[in-house]
């Protein structure tokens, strides 16, 4: 019944199984990365451990959360983590810059054999429709736990579709020069990421700014 009735606690259910498979895919990366020597498959293990440990404290946090009875001293707490977010969302992209730069010079690609790259495409476009569907559900909600972890999704989903579009290259390109396609969607996706978070701190220092003198 909660699933159904409460936005909130329904995307911080999503958000905790997203946790689990984001950890999963973070270390499959990785070890990618450290066996075959590939920047490109480091950086994207970095990138999604990132998310995953962002993803982590907001869904704990959120379940502590209402253990504050001082609406004030909530919602300053709520902003501060929300803003913290913004800042390492500006961060990310510097991590995803390496896989990027890799990906142009060496033509590195996420791989994938047969019909695994359906499937994967299949996920990819389920995360995408996921993260625009929450991003205009949590529109009129005030939870900055909750805007944040849109807002996570909406950077998770943008990096699947560039993985996605390198896999789809390298599978059906048939030797074609696709680097310029990559730069374009990778600029994309960190530019988008990076305004994601930068707007993410201006709103949360506005915020802080009110309720400070609010509290005054």
């Amino acid at each position: 019944a909660r699933m159904l009735d409460r936005y909130g606690f329904r995307i911080v259910v999503f958000a905790s199984l997203s946790l689990l498979l984001n950890t999963a895919y973070a270390l499959f990366n990785g070890i990618i990365g450290i066996l075959s020597r590939s920047l490109w498959y480091g950086a994207l293990g970095g990138y999604y451990l990132g998310l995953t440990v962002m993803r982590g404290v907001l869904v704990t946090y959120y379940k502590n959360r209402w253990k504050t009875e001082d609406t004030l001293k909530q919602k300053t707490h709520d902003h501060r983590k929300f803003r913290t977010v913004g800042i390492l969302l500006c961060v990310l992209p510097f991590t995803l810059s390496f896989a990027i730069l890799e990906m142009v010079t060496e033509g590195a690609a996420f791989v994938h054999y047969d019909w695994t790259v359906f499937a994967f495409a299949a996920f990819a476009f389920y995360k995408a429709i996921m993260a625009v569907r929450n991003f205009f559900l949590a529109r009129g909600n005030e939870n900055a736990t909750i805007l944040a972890l849109r807002n996570i999704g909406l950077a998770d989903a943008m990096v699947t579709i560039l993985a996605l579009q390198s896999s789809l290259l390298y599978s059906f390109g048939e030797g074609a020069d696709y680097r310029m396609a990559n730069i374009l969607t990778g600029a994309v996706v960190c530019f988008g990421t990076l305004a994601i978070g930068v707007v993410m701190i201006i709103s949360s220092t506005k915020k802080l700014r009110s309720i400070e003198k609010v509290s005054q």
